[in-house]
């Protein structure tokens, strides 16, 4: 069983002068201990709420620092290909001049 959550002794002790046979106290003393400790076995502590805080605030900053390097290096693809649809398109432009020229000395 974990850590008691209640004083079992003073609980007994509470009980039986309430005219409670000591057997029941007992009884009733290890199932509201059991109890407690079944309901509190799930809370946060202070320090459990301040870990998970930092660690959430850092798993923001990772996920903002990935966000950024993914947005530079698409905007480096970005121009990247907008280069080479110019350089394409200089070509075709080229080409065309060049094809139309002779025609028009004809």
């Amino acid at each position: 069983m974990a850590d008691p959550v209640l004083d079992t002794l003073d609980y007994c002790e509470t009980l039986e002068k309430s005219q409670v046979p000591h057997y029941q106290a007992k009884a009733h003393a290890r199932g509201l201990n059991e109890a407690l400790v079944a309901a509190t076995a799930e809370l946060a502590t202070k320090a459990d709420i301040e870990n998970l805080r930092v660690e959430t605030k850092a798993d923001i900053e990772n996920l903002r620092v990935e966000t950024k390097s993914e947005i530079i290096q698409m905007k480096s693809d970005i121009i990247a290909w907008n280069v080479g649809m110019l350089v394409a398109l200089a070509v075709i432009i080229v080409t065309a001049v060049v094809g139309i020229v002779p025609m028009m000395s004809k």
